[in-house]
């Protein structure tokens, strides 16, 4: 009966049924289940052994798990929503002139004046990034810092073009996070789905894995930086070899379905 493949798969308290049923002693029974019994106790010892490893090497990570889900989280629910948003109506030409907005300013006429309200939304928009502020700040906030953090937000100030390069700038910061948080959660998945501990260089091997995404991002951060002027009826994309180039816009959507990658 031992050698048979359904008492080899059983559990202990099946197996000591299917001695009973045939009819073998308590005193064989015994002899036969022990080195079961104890191979089983083994396996439970190393399981929970491995348990608690598992569990200390994530302890270890947990800060650094913790702050890059938060961190991703907060902009694909909070700052790339606007961006995109703010984008569109920066698209459409439906905006206030830098100069007409500011000439409402000095008079203190409201935006809401406008009998088109996507200026006043694009301003509420661009508003609203100050809540990424404690992210990158901290929670003390000093007015100077408030200042500095809307030089880097678009806003109404800005020409169109300019409007839609910032708005490009932190879409592409956002990207940045996506490709470490996704590294991270595929690593970490691994680890969870074969029971193995994080490794101790848990972090520097996700950074190690999306480094040649990191260099092609700031590539592309350089190559925003060239841009001077958009000729007029076309899209800037960046082409299959990272160069950007502007694209008349009826051929858009074939520039995207031939490895384009659209700036904005």
């Amino acid at each position: 009966m031992e050698n048979q493949p359904q008492f080899e798969s059983a559990d202990l308290p099946l197996k000591a049924k299917m001695l009973r049923d045939n009819g073998v002693s308590k005193e064989n029974a015994e002899s036969v289940l022990k080195p079961y019994a104890e191979q089983s106790k083994l396996l439970t010892e190393n399981n929970k052994t491995n348990n608690q490893a598992v569990e200390s090497a994530y302890k270890s990570q947990e800060k650094f798990i913790n702050d890059t889900t938060s961190s991703y989280k907060a902009f694909e629910t909070d700052t790339k929503p606007k961006l995109l948003q703010m984008q569109k109506l920066a698209t459409d030409d439906e905006l206030i002139s830098p100069t007409a907005n500011s000439f409402l300013d000095v008079l203190g006429i409201p935006l809401g004046a406008l009998e088109d309200p996507s200026s006043e939304l694009y301003n509420k928009l661009s508003l609203d990034l100050l809540k990424g502020l404690p992210e990158t700040y901290g929670n003390r906030i000093l007015k100077v810092e408030v200042d500095n953090f809307l030089k880097t937000v678009p806003g109404l100030a800005n020409s169109a073009d300019g409007r839609r390069m910032i708005a490009s700038n932190i879409l592409k910061l956002g990207e940045m996070k996506e490709v470490y948080y996704n590294e991270m959660r595929k690593e970490q998945r691994e680890s969870l789905d074969n029971n193995k501990p994080l490794p101790r260089d848990f972090q520097q091997k996700v950074f190690d894995q999306v480094k040649p995404q990191i260099d092609r991002i700031n590539s592309d951060f350089v190559k925003l930086s060239e841009i001077k002027a958009i000729p007029p009826g076309t899209i800037p994309f960046f082409d299959p070899d990272g160069e950007i180039t502007f694209v008349p816009k009826e051929h858009a959507q074939w520039a995207s379905e031939n490895q384009g990658r659209r700036v904005w």
